[in-house]
């Protein structure tokens, strides 16, 4: 399962926040977890230079889904959203992410419209859970919730 983490959270995620050491042990584990970035997004992250070690980890781990700015740019093509953030949008249309790490208000509001982020041939192919096929977004709050329901997932 790829995910998302946005730009600003990614000092939670790799820094020292408690809230966030479970998902960074579930993305660091031996399991299908991916961190999914590509464009603009790709560019914001790499500029965190105290977290390119980990990332650099993550890549030796085959951990890392870089999407092509090619692609990006073909997929934004069919769609608007509020958020500045659209090269958040179309990985996530693109790769079918099923969930993001952001604080981001603006962002969470496209990420709830359903169309916007799951077009018609992303929608999930595995039957029991085609009705939850929804981005999710993770938090403080829900995260444990969240990894121990999808977290298992391998389909990206």
């Amino acid at each position: 399962m790829a995910v998302i983490i946005d730009n600003d959270v990614i000092h939670e995620v790799f820094g020292d926040r408690p809230s966030f050491i479970i998902f960074r042990d579930w993305l660091f584990g031996k399991n299908y977890a991916k961190l999914a970035y590509g464009g603009t997004l790709k560019t914001q992250i790499l500029k965190h230079r105290k977290y390119l070690k980990a990332l650099k980890e993550l890549e030796r781990a085959g951990k890392i889904l870089d999407v092509p700015r090619a692609d990006i740019r073909s997929e934004k093509k069919g769609f608007e959203c509020n958020s500045d953030d659209q090269d958040t949008i179309a990985i996530i249309r693109l790769k079918g992410i099923r969930l993001v790490s952001t604080k981001d208000k603006d962002l969470k509001k496209d990420l709830r419209r359903n169309r916007l982020t799951v077009p018609e041939r992303r929608r999930c192919k595995r039957p029991s859970c085609k009705a939850d096929c929804r981005v999710k977004i993770y938090n403080e709050i829900n995260g444990h919730e969240l990894l121990s329901r999808y977290g298992r997932c391998e389909y990206i």
